[in-house]
């Protein structure tokens, strides 16, 4: 009778299947880093300050910001440190839609009052508030997606 632990043909087909596992588990993590990169990208650009802003254009970004939130929720993921980043992603995404979403609904509401009456300066001073908010999240969002670049080149 052969004993399992020393034929080197059992031995061979472990270490080809622990390869194997090893090597899927690679491709996992690639494909599931390739699928928050996809929803991430393409990156709104950092707004531009000299900018005038557009509350219609302001809405159709926190639109985009608040689908990719949802887009990224649904993904199902194996990895704690891919499943961290999901929810940062996710996270950054519903603020960011929801600081646009907020400026442009005051800029629209400050559009109505005369430009000499100071409840104008105070609503334009909330709307360029929300708008910084809003690009202050985009930048957590550059940093974390750095720091997710690095993670999924590594092994």
């Amino acid at each position: 009778m052969i004993s399992f632990r020393r034929s080197p043909i059992v031995l061979s087909l472990l270490v080809l299947l622990s390869s194997g596992l090893v090597s899927c588990s690679e491709n996992l993590k690639v494909a599931a880093c390739n699928k928050i990169i996809e929803i991430s990208n393409p990156v709104t650009p950092t707004p531009d300050s000299n900018a005038t802003f557009s509350p219609q254009e302001a809405l159709q970004k926190a639109d985009r910001a608040f689908r990719k939130a949802k887009q990224l929720e649904a993904i199902a993921l194996q990895d704690p440190q891919l499943q961290e980043y999901k929810n940062r992603f996710a996270q950054l995404y519903q603020q960011e839609g929801e600081a646009l979403k907020q400026a442009a609904q005051a800029a629209l509401e400050a559009q109505g009052i005369p430009a000499t009456d100071p409840k104008f300066a105070e609503e334009s001073l909330k709307v360029a508030d929300l708008y910084l908010k809003a690009t202050e999240v985009y930048q957590q969002h550059r940093s974390t997606l750095q720091e997710f670049t690095r993670y999924c080149q590594t092994q």
